[in-house]
């Protein structure tokens, strides 16, 4: 065989060892969706369930109260499923009389249990833009708490720039946030909203604990609340994110509970420095959810889901208490770190919107032009709009709007009932149908794509290889018959 041909057969082989390593997909994940931005490729692809058209209807900024305080709820690993009318009847009340919608908050980070990560999900809030994680970073404390062996509140200097001295939180594990984010394709700054809320004249606050307690000898803190709140110094000017939000309850997870009645009164507070016609932010973490779902796998089934079950009580009561002290803001309900416990994948959540002047009906935006599709993003732009701030140019979602609706024809997801019709509870289950199905399309498309992406590359593999085969005898044919028609001619 001549060099040349062994030069050509060796630069094809490359190239198919190039194509197998290169496109071979791995095990599925939500990387491609988070590095896609707020176009989020995927969150459209998946919901072609619904194409009926999402024609934008109005603005929840335009729809709003005067009220231009806004309660984020953080409800980690909620499902649609979760929301009944026995189980969280106050959820139930307010995803009947209010906006509804998935929210795509999936994670490139997974934690150490394979589960997607919430600071994630609050620091994509927080700055508007996907971000990365440092998983040993410090996390947030209010100035009272011990760091080391002394306070929060002088500790924070040998490590944060600014003055806290009129905060109540600081998130120490700023700096190592920054510097994950350097090599970002994003422009990521950590405490956007809160900065560009305060820069407005308003202020934001935090409240609740998701602190895990001890394993083994090391507690582990998290406090997702104070993150999606601080401004980009790393402060947060009002709340409480200690364990003295927690009481001691042997029969849950690391043996503590949410205390209500703390919480309840460090709203109260809340509810009095933040003045209604000022811009307002306030992030609450309920913290049993996170704290179930992350000790369930050391638990048999029947006390996990009662823990699990607890847990969505207290986050039922939570927005009470929100919807108590706060009667003329808009509150929202944010699903993070969403994920299917049957197919192990991650998927949509819920996102509920409630509020005077928040009609009943899906939510759209322009960042997925899909009825009843968010992202996390859009949340951000959305919280902004609603407390009367400009949107910075960092900020990369798009504000929420209610889907038009349509009085005509029949109750299907692609007609949405108007006036009374839309608070009843036939509207809500169709809402909700469409909502499930559109998060099952999502799982289900995670799930296939390595098959047919691995089948697709093989396919081609193999026409190729076959290809260089036909080239080889061909050519060797040909030259054969050639040399006989010369001999034959001469």
């Amino acid at each position: 065989m001549s060099s040349k041909r062994l030069s050509r057969l060796g630069a094809l082989a490359a190239l198919l060892l190039m194509l197998t390593t290169l496109w071979t997909p791995g095990p599925a994940s939500a990387v491609d969706v988070a590095d896609a931005g707020p176009t989020a490729p995927n969150a459209a692809t998946t919901a072609d369930a619904d194409k009926t058209g999402a024609a934008t209807g109005a603005l929840l900024s335009d729809a709003a109260s005067s009220d231009r305080r806004v309660v984020l709820i953080l409800a980690p690993f909620l499902r649609w499923e979760d929301i009944e009318a026995t189980t969280t009847p106050q959820l139930w009340e307010a995803a009947r009389t209010g906006a509804v919608g998935d929210i795509n908050a999936r994670s490139r980070v997974k934690e150490e249990d394979g589960a997607p990560s919430l600071a994630e999900g609050v620091l994509t809030i927080s700055s508007g833009a996907w971000p990365y994680v440092d998983a040993v970073a410090y996390a947030a404390f209010e100035g009272s708490e011990l760091f080391g062996y002394t306070k929060v509140s002088s500790a924070y200097k040998r490590i944060l720039s600014g003055n806290m001295e009129d905060d109540d939180i600081a998130y120490l594990g700023l700096p190592r946030t920054v510097a994950a984010n350097a090599g970002n394709s994003f422009t990521v700054i950590p405490g956007t909203l809160g900065s560009a809320i305060e820069a407005a004249g308003g202020v934001t606050a935090a409240i609740g604990n998701s602190d895990l307690g001890y394993s083994t000898d090391v507690q582990r803190y998290l406090r997702p609340a104070a993150l999606a709140a601080m401004n980009e110094s790393g402060f947060v000017h009002y709340g409480a994110i200690s364990p003295e939000l927690l009481k001691e309850n042997s029969e849950m997870p690391y043996g503590v509970q949410t205390d209500l009645e703390a919480m309840e009164s460090e709203m109260a507070l809340v509810a009095d420095e933040l003045a209604p016609a000022a811009p307002g932010l306030l992030v609450v973490d309920p913290g049993d959810g996170y704290r179930a779902r992350t000790a369930a796998a050391d638990a048999v089934a029947s006390v996990a889901d009662e823990q699990w079950l607890f847990s969505l009580g207290v986050l039922d009561d939570t927005y009470g208490l929100a919807r108590q002290y706060f009667p003329e803001a808009t509150i929202i309900v944010a699903s993070q770190a969403s994920r299917s416990w049957t197919l192990e994948r991650e998927g949509f959540g819920p996102l509920l919107v409630t509020g005077p002047g928040i009609s009943s009906g899906l939510l759209s935006s322009d960042s997925t032009h899909r009825v009843g599709l968010v992202t996390n993003l859009d949340l951000t732009a959305t919280i902004l709009a609603l407390c009367g701030v400009d949107q910075p140019v960092q900020v990369l979602g798009t504000q929420l709007h209610l889907a038009t609706a349509d009085s005509e024809g029949p109750l299907t997801p692609g007609r949405l009932p108007t006036g009374a019709a839309a608070d009843s509870d036939l509207a809500l289950a169709s809402r909700l149908d469409l909502l499930k199905k559109m998060n099952d399309t999502a799982i289900s498309v995670e799930v296939m794509r390595p098959v047919i992406m691995s089948t697709t590359v093989w396919a081609a593999v193999a026409v190729l290889a076959a290809g260089a085969l036909v080239v080889t005898f061909a050519e060797r044919r040909w030259r054969s018959l050639t040399i006989g028609i010369l001999k034959t001619a001469l």
